[in-house]
């Protein structure tokens, strides 16, 4: 669903603003991954039973990128997770092709 939803952002921003873009759809979605990663940290961290501070959780919300790697460290040990970053970084790659479509696809179809 995020991933439609970011697909679309971009796709819209393309297609309607093809020069300069629209800076609101631009921050919709990137609230829209803020959102998701801090959910998906939320529903992990209630599934594990891990208990994080408050420097964590404000951590993941607002430096996603340093502090998420160390909650999945944190969480599962070493060796699970690097896996779990493994498949995050995937996730990131995904959802930025997603991103380069949308622009791509809206750019060549613009209004």
């Amino acid at each position: 669903m995020l991933v439609a939803a970011v697909f679309l952002c971009t796709f819209l921003d393309a297609a309607y603003w093809p020069e300069h873009g629209n800076r609101t759809l631009r921050w919709a979605e990137s609230v829209l991954i803020a959102i998701g990663a801090y959910w998906w940290y939320h529903l992990d961290k209630s599934e594990r039973g891990f208990r994080a501070g408050i420097v964590q959780n404000a951590g993941v919300a607002v430096i996603t990128i340093v502090a998420l790697p160390v909650y999945l460290v944190r969480s599962r040990g070493w060796r699970k997770g690097i896996v779990a970053i493994s498949r995050a970084a995937a996730f990131t790659l995904v959802l930025f092709l997603f991103v380069l479509s949308g622009y791509l696809i809206g750019r060549h179809v613009a209004f």
